[in-house]
């Protein structure tokens, strides 16, 4: 692991490295971005000190457009370069491996035949990645977020009927914890929410917390991810972006008194009881009626489809 402060042989001075990556997921540079910035005596950043901006190309791991430097600032880079720690240099050059195929898939990907003909909705990062069976890949989820000694992940699902304009977003939280062993992360479902494209959140169903604990998390999460909803947007359209690659077929819309079955669970626009109110947040919650049971979103479905219960009877099936 590359420490967060170093020191160079041309300066008696300490530097913090921060490193950055390219955040956009459909460009497939492997650019990386370097700062340093010295360190004074009493281990706050310098306010008049050295700052050092560099640019690598990870693959090559060579500099990009290196521009006139003093002697200091070119030795510092020549030793930041060469003695980069070995396993740190092969882990950035791996995420920037990923973030190129990422944005090749995403460029490419087209929805499976059956993604259309099951409805339901399909995880972001079903886009992102077809391996998505064993051990839990942090870095596919929309974000990871540590909190109370909890890493969680939120994992993203839309809508991939084109023709539907459904205007939500359908959040799962997960909560992973380390046992300690150098096992694979053991995660479990806490709750669902979903946000409309407006921004407007409201819990939809919780597993392993209850409501009251469930709207804190999620407003400690929108604090600390202010920016959320543009991303989630952009992930929406992106959504129905890739549908609209796929077979020229749209599927017609019907309205609630056509549908052909009785919902087993209220649709997503009949969700007025759950609605997510920060005003109202101390108000007491319902107790869960007597003998209900809650499923796993990953558990088999108790209809005996064979799916998993997010994929059945656990959200409302687009009508064929």
């Amino acid at each position: 692991m590359m420490p967060k402060v170093v020191r160079f042989s041309c300066s008696q001075s300490p530097f913090q490295v921060t490193v950055t990556g390219c955040n956009d997921l459909t460009c497939d540079c492997t650019e990386l971005s370097f700062l340093l910035r010295e360190v004074g005596k009493t281990g706050e950043l310098a306010p008049d000190g050295l700052n050092v901006k560099i640019r690598v190309d990870a693959e090559t791991w060579q500099e990009v457009a290196a521009p006139p430097r003093d002697p200091v600032s070119a030795q510092m880079v020549r030793e930041l370069l060469d003695d980069y720690p070995a396993s740190e240099k092969e882990r950035l050059q791996y995420l920037a491996r990923e973030k190129r195929r990422i944005a090749h898939r995403l460029r490419d990907y087209r929805f499976p035949e059956h993604v259309f003909e099951e409805g339901g909705l399909i995880a972001f990062r079903e886009i992102l990645s077809d391996e998505l069976v064993g051990d839990v890949d942090a870095s596919l989820f929309a974000y990871q977020w540590e909190h109370g000694g909890d890493l969680y992940l939120l994992d993203d699902f839309y809508c991939p009927n084109p023709a539907c304009r459904c205007q939500e977003v359908h959040v799962t939280f997960l909560r992973c914890r380390d046992s300690g062993t150098g096992q694979p992360l053991h995660s479990e479902d806490c709750f669902d929410a979903s946000m409309t494209l407006d921004g407007e959140w409201r819990i939809d169903h919780c597993y392993s917390c209850t409501e009251v604990e469930a709207k804190a998390l999620l407003r400690a999460w929108r604090k600390h991810e202010p920016n959320h909803p543009a991303n989630f947007s952009w992930r929406y359209q992106k959504v129905k972006e890739i549908a609209r690659r796929g077979p020229q077929r749209r599927l017609r819309l019907v309205k609630d008194h056509e549908l052909p079955f009785e919902p087993a669970l209220p649709l997503p626009w009949q969700l007025t009881d759950t609605s997510f109110d920060e005003k109202s947040e101390d108000e007491p919650v319902d107790s869960p009626v007597a003998g209900t049971v809650r499923v796993g979103r990953n558990e088999p479905c108790p209809c005996g489809s064979g799916k998993k219960y997010k994929k059945c009877c656990g959200r409302p099936s687009q009508p064929q």
